[in-house]
């Protein structure tokens, strides 16, 4: 008896312990179809490491995982659809928090990060005071890859190619961007 009721509450401890570093992101964004593919990425300063993903069912989307280690870590939504620009959300996690995602667009580096964890309150207010340039450089960012998907798929004129080629060069004078090679 004594060895059951032992047993039980180490369980009890190493199931609690073993959930401490657990995170929870909770996402709902008005806008997002069904099948559409969130991942959630993690950097050690030089590789982004795929950690999950999970798809789109009614607007919405959730990841609970663990952290890296037992203090705060940002890691990055993405998602892959042809309409969304080529970039990442970061959202900050720690032991035991649950962050909310919200939003209204595709335009995922503007979306609403909530939660209590410090380094995310830091980044919100930057996100707050850089908010039209960075939707403007998403917006050109989704623009620019377009054009570049129908620079390589070879089914252009040679004038269409180069209309197209001046307009990425535009494209490209906004966002900064360097002049590329499309084929």
């Amino acid at each position: 008896m004594v060895k059951a009721l032992f047993a039980g509450i180490s369980l009890i401890f190493a199931v609690s312990a073993q959930a401490q570093n657990e995170f929870t992101i909770k996402g709902t964004v008005t806008g997002l179809k069904d099948s559409t593919v969130i991942m959630l990425f993690r950097s050690d300063g030089q590789v982004m490491s795929s950690i999950a993903q999970d798809t789109v069912f009614n607007e919405s989307f959730c990841f609970r995982e663990k952290t890296a280690e037992d203090k705060p870590e940002a890691v990055m939504l993405m998602a892959r659809d042809k309409d969304f620009p080529n970039t990442w959300l970061d959202v900050w996690v720690a032991p035991n928090a649950v962050c909310t995602v919200s939003g209204n667009n595709k335009l995922l580096r503007t979306w609403d990060v909530s939660s209590n964890i410090k380094e995310q309150q830091i980044l919100n207010r930057y996100k707050q005071a850089t908010f039209d340039e960075t939707n403007l450089d998403q917006e050109l960012s989704i623009e620019r890859m377009k054009k570049i998907s129908l620079l390589r798929s070879g089914n252009l004129s040679t004038e269409d190619s180069d209309k197209l080629k001046k307009e990425m060069a535009e494209v490209e004078k906004k966002t900064g961007f360097s002049k590329t090679h499309y084929l």
